[in-house]
């Protein structure tokens, strides 16, 4: 028993990986914003694409479901205010950044991929650090359990 965390969210948050993009990869900050501000993930394959999977993932009936997936948790709303004050990052980490509450929780595994743009590696790394553990990196865009699942999916079971 445990906790795995694929391509998860940093504990601070995501304003970590936008602000690191919005000036050294603009179009990349604006192709999150589109994603998940404008929704567009569920209806734009090429912002799809870029966000979520690689430029080179095919289109066709795996895309289209997928885009279909992320239109309906689209419509779920999410009270960011509230939300950010919640996050674990900003109510329980110790000095050396990892959370005040490991010594009660399960094993833990982290793992993300070498080119999401959703969760890049020094966010990966904060959530590694958060948890006290070393992370798992593999080859591949944000959606590591898609697509070519097969390298996390061997690294999740080691």
């Amino acid at each position: 028993k445990g906790l795995a965390l694929l391509c998860s969210v940093a504990p601070s948050g995501t304003s970590g990986t936008v602000g690191r993009y919005i000036f050294r990869k603009p179009g990349l900050a604006w192709a999150i914003v589109q994603a998940f501000v404008l929704k567009k993930a569920g209806t734009n394959p090429a912002v799809c694409r870029k966000v979520f999977f690689s430029d080179d993932t095919p289109g066709g009936e795996d895309l289209s479901r997928y885009m279909e997936n992320f239109k309906k948790d689209s419509v779920v709303g999410l009270d960011l205010s509230s939300a950010l004050k919640q996050f674990p990052g900003k109510t329980s980490v110790g000095l050396d950044g990892r959370a005040d509450w490991l010594e009660r929780a399960p094993p833990l595994f982290v793992l993300g991929a070498e080119n999401d743009v959703v969760v890049d590696l020094p966010a990966l790394e904060e959530t590694a650090t958060f948890y006290g553990v070393e992370a798992v990196v593999v080859p591949g865009p944000h959606e590591v359990m898609l697509g070519d699942w097969e390298p996390a999916a061997v690294r999740l079971g080691t």
